[in-house]
């Protein structure tokens, strides 16, 4: 359990890591806003209580890690706009739109973090949150951004029978008018 803590709070700052790096690759004079980050975690029944709070403790951490809120910081653009999702059966958008803009904001974004409650649910279903992704939080997002990062935590299998491969709407998430997309999970989402 030790070395599953490591990996997971080692990769949750990876993931703020490399949505800094993109913040920082992206120089467009149009855009109004720095980098949009989705974080979207599984909350499936293969997520317990443990889990859940090591998921929770690593996101919240890397939001009050000095260092990686300077970096969010120093980049063009107003900031970072963070958003958590949640999914299982449902997908539901847990904290919408959390502007941190300064290392205050980035401490209270934490804080939400801490106490979100799991949701839970049966069943894995990675089509269901890419669509929720596409339909409900990335038309929220305001005006042009100069990236959007999606960065999914899950452990398993697509297990809802989609309509449409699991690729096939992440592949959309890629393609949003006046978005830079880059999704985290592509690889996993492929074998599934």
């Amino acid at each position: 359990m030790r070395n599953l803590k490591r990996y997971l709070s080692i990769a949750t700052l990876l993931s703020f890591a490399f949505a800094v790096f993109v913040f920082h690759q992206s120089q467009c004079a149009t855009a109004a806003a720095g980098t949009v980050l989705i974080v979207a975690v599984d909350v499936s029944s293969s997520v317990d209580a443990e889990r859940y709070k090591l998921q929770m403790e690593g996101v919240a951490g890397a939001l009050e890690d000095q260092a990686v809120v300077d970096t969010i910081l120093s980049g063009p653009g107003d900031g970072l706009l963070f958003t958590i999702v949640m999914w299982a059966n449902h997908p539901c958008t847990a904290i919408p739109r959390a502007t941190i803009d300064s290392f205050e904001k980035a401490k209270i974004a934490a804080a939400r973090i801490r106490k979100l409650p799991q949701i839970g649910g049966q069943y894995t279903c990675v089509t269901r949150m890419f669509r929720h992704v596409v339909d409900k939080v990335l038309p929220q997002v305001p005006g042009r951004t100069l990236r959007t990062v999606l960065d999914v935590s899950g452990d398993g299998r697509e297990n809802c029978n989609p309509h449409n491969p699991v690729t096939t709407t992440r592949d959309e998430v890629g393609n949003q008018p006046s978005q830079s997309t880059v999704c985290r999970f592509c690889r996993s989402a492929r074998a599934m």
